[in-house]
């Protein structure tokens, strides 16, 4: 399992290459968490149930991070970057 400090490392790694809209595909060899950034909430999400190892498929505001627990998840989401892309979003510039 990896320590709180190297899972918020890779998170922070992978949201920095969120730079665009559209699907991306990631690789995980561990069973790891989904994170989901929430315009309205403006924070990152672990999403409740853990992935399989393997490929997967995401929309652009979702990464995964293999190899972690759900408290070292949940311990994460609080403390990534902000997405990218949520700058441009209608939320960041119309809402706040």
């Amino acid at each position: 399992m990896k320590t709180i400090t190297q899972a918020l490392q890779e998170a922070n790694e992978k949201v920095a290459l969120r730079v665009r809209r559209g699907y991306h595909e990631d690789i995980t060899t561990a069973r790891g968490y989904k994170f989901i950034w929430s315009n309205h909430q403006m924070r990152w999400l672990a999403y409740g149930q853990p992935s399989s190892k393997g490929s997967h498929t995401m929309d652009a505001n979702i990464i995964i991070v293999g190899g972690i627990s759900k408290v070292t998840a949940d311990t994460v989401a609080s403390m990534m970057n902000p997405l990218p892309m949520y700058g441009n979003s209608f939320e960041a510039v119309y809402l706040r």
